[in-house]
């Protein structure tokens, strides 16, 4: 998992967040923390078939969650995933 994921965890359920166990269960379970995991997989991607794999994936979770993203897909590591903007 990506050091700012784990950091990302971190805001939300503290020093459990080294645990491979709540990893997974907040990976399947949180939508909020879902998107993030996806949004920093996208941000970190370097070959054209990673960034598209994970752009679609971003994406359906927006149509999703209702979420949408500003056009630099840049989300600062101190932020966390709290600061996502739901459309309305």
């Amino acid at each position: 998992m990506l050091e700012i994921i784990k950091q990302d965890l971190y805001r939300l359920i503290g020093n459990k967040c080294h645990n491979l166990k709540y990893q997974i269960v907040y990976l399947l379970k949180s939508p909020g923390f879902k998107y993030v995991y996806i949004f920093r997989h996208r941000q970190a991607a370097t070959n054209l078939f990673s960034k598209t794999f994970w752009e679609l994936l971003l994406h359906t979770r927006n149509v999703k969650l209702g979420f949408r993203y500003l056009q630099s897909r840049l989300l600062a590591e101190d932020l966390g995933f709290f600061t996502l903007v739901p459309s309305f």
